[in-house]
């Protein structure tokens, strides 16, 4: 009687372990997935925050050239009127 009441229990209790293990498994699967695609998406925003930064040098360059030749020519039409005609 005992051992029928054992292997009733386990009969019943063993399935749904081995469901709760390959829940475990998709679980951890899962996981893994989310962490490759976590790191594919920190490595894209690394080289967006590059492109970023190139432009931000880019258009500071721009900038600064832009202010330089305005300069230039401001002083030239500054010399130019300062000339005696």
């Amino acid at each position: 009687m005992k051992e029928d009441i054992r292997r009733a229990i386990v009969d019943l209790v063993l399935p749904e372990i081995k469901k709760l293990e390959a829940g475990q498994k998709e679980l951890k699967t899962g996981q893994e997935g989310l962490k490759e695609a976590l790191e594919r998406i920190e490595k894209r925003l690394e080289k967006m925050e590059r492109r970023i930064d190139t432009m931000t040098d880019i258009s500071s360059l721009i900038q600064t050239l832009t202010l330089t030749i305005l300069r230039n020519i401001t002083e030239k039409e500054l010399e130019k009127e300062k000339e005696p005609a």
